[in-house]
């Protein structure tokens, strides 16, 4: 689907896959053990994660910040004709670390981590689909409306 604004929340044991999406503006909040493989277009992204936390965005078009604590990886993927635009910046503390394909990194204060370097694109395995219990959508949204849709999840009892 098409939407200008998609922001995920995860904490707990979150596993996300969307693929085939064209976004403006992405925004993922990650924390525990979480895993987000975000693949499409993605024209800007913020990624926040603290924890055991796997981050995977695919075709990237524009700036990217990261702000990663504990043992969280973040793979970025810049879309090969708008590299140039792909600026990686933000923080990277503890164990986490970023690696990207395409694009630069302007990371500061890496505080105990491996930073960000550059790496080959990883082979994917498609997921199965997969809908869980405990996804609510906080906004409406339409696919060719371009509103945007924002989800949280949360387990239950």
């Amino acid at each position: 689907f098409t939407a200008k604004k998609f922001t995920a929340f995860g904490s707990g044991a979150i596993d996300l896959y969307a693929y085939d999406i064209i976004i403006d503006k992405l925004t993922l909040e990650c924390s525990g053990s979480s895993t987000m493989d975000i693949r499409g277009s993605i024209g800007s992204a913020k990624v926040t994660t603290s924890g055991l936390v796997d981050i995977s965005l695919a075709n990237v078009t524009g700036p990217v910040e990261v702000n990663a604590r504990e043992a969280s990886e973040i793979f970025i993927e810049a879309e090969s004709d708008s590299a140039e635009g792909v600026v990686i910046t933000g923080t990277t503390e503890d164990a986490s670390k970023v690696q990207h394909a395409g694009g630069r990194c302007a990371l500061s204060n890496q505080i105990f981590s491996s930073g960000c370097n550059e790496a080959a694109v990883p082979s994917h395995t498609v997921e199965p689909l997969v809908w869980t219990r405990g996804i609510t959508i906080i906004e409406a949204f339409s696919c060719h409306g371009h509103t945007g849709i924002s989800a949280s999840s949360f387990i239950r009892p």
